[in-house]
């Protein structure tokens, strides 16, 4: 289950993975059509209606670890949603994870992402915004994924920043 809450033009899904003595959060945000991290393949059902009952139309990973990366292959897939993840992690998220068990326990499988990744990960020129209906997004030479023109948002979504179009 996710618990679902808005923040300003911030939608927060927040999900509790646990094994016995252990949890760990799972967020999940979405700034205007812009997904950061798609979460772990173990949370599938409410995840994938999380982002089904969201307007989501192109993802930014911060990494490719499972639990931040495992429902990548399926929004490229059933939602055909492009996904940008630093150029670095692209071969490693063309093949599916070879996991330690108590890892495919905790966050499930990551599947290999779809050779699509690679060009959506290079498209436009480096200093060229993605412009979205209320914010701006930089694509960054050096990150391959949103990055900041001005205004911080940090209290709700981390490092990710954005800045307000109005």
């Amino acid at each position: 289950m996710l618990n679902i809450s808005q923040y300003k033009d911030i939608t927060v899904g927040q999900g509790i993975r646990s094994l016995p003595g252990w949890k760990m959060a799972v967020y999940l945000y979405v700034v205007d059509g812009l997904l950061i991290d798609a979460g772990p393949e173990s949370m599938k059902g409410p995840i994938s209606k999380f982002l089904q009952e969201n307007r989501v139309e192109q993802v930014a990973l911060t990494h490719i670890h499972e639990d931040h990366s495992g429902m990548s292959a399926w929004l490229q897939r059933q939602m055909n949603v492009p996904v940008y993840i630093h150029e670095k992690a692209i071969p490693e998220a063309k093949q599916k994870a070879n996991l330690r068990f108590y890892r495919r326990l905790t966050w499930g499988q990551r599947p290999a992402f779809d050779e699509r990744l690679e060009r959506q990960g290079r498209q436009g020129r480096d200093d060229e915004p993605l412009e979205r209906d209320r914010q701006f997004f930089h694509i960054s030479a050096l990150l391959r994924v949103p990055q900041p023109v001005s205004a911080n948002v940090s209290t709700a979504i981390g490092s990710c920043q954005t800045s307000t179009n109005m």
